[in-house]
């Protein structure tokens, strides 16, 4: 990997580095000389006490506090009309918390979280909010208030129709 100038974090990364510092490689990086960037998300990367729904759960990963910071602020560090991501690894089915909770599992509660955070990141950067913190934190705040609503009442109507 090193002959293709492949670049990765360990954890003891994480912690002397800090996630602002790795998330600024990160996008420094993917934004060297590209057209567009496309980011893949391995739901492992995270400790099994914040995402214990995966195939390959690993000690020593990624708190949800780490990730979700993490991902606000690759969430603006890409041009929104050439970004894409995907977040993969999710078993509810090896969630071994509840699953009759309204997020299905906190590994499923994690990843909706992290496309939330993401999809307003994304939103407010094409809207030239990025540079201001302000703005940013009330809008975020409004974008996730609404969007957990209507993920709420989503699912709310699904559970009716499968009752029916």
């Amino acid at each position: 990997m090193s002959d293709q100038d492949f670049q990765w974090f360990t954890m003891l990364d994480v912690e002397e580095l800090g996630i602002d510092s790795i998330a600024k490689e990160i996008a420094d990086r993917a934004n060297d000389g590209t057209d567009a960037v496309y980011l893949s998300w391995d739901i492992d990367s995270f400790d099994p006490a914040y995402a214990p729904g995966t195939g390959e759960p690993e000690p020593n990963g990624l708190t949800s506090r780490e990730g979700i910071r993490m991902i606000r602020l690759l969430s603006k560090s890409f041009d929104p009309d050439r970004f894409a991501m995907d977040l993969v690894e999710i078993a509810p089915a090896y969630d071994v918390s509840d699953s009759s909770s309204y997020n299905g599992g906190i590994t499923s509660g994690l990843g909706q979280r992290l496309v939330i955070e993401l999809l307003a990141g994304l939103s407010l950067t094409k809207r030239g909010l990025e540079g201001r913190r302000s703005c940013q934190t009330k809008s975020l705040s409004w974008v996730l208030e609404t969007h957990t609503v209507l993920a709420s009442q989503q699912l709310k109507s699904q559970r009716e129709i499968n009752e029916n």
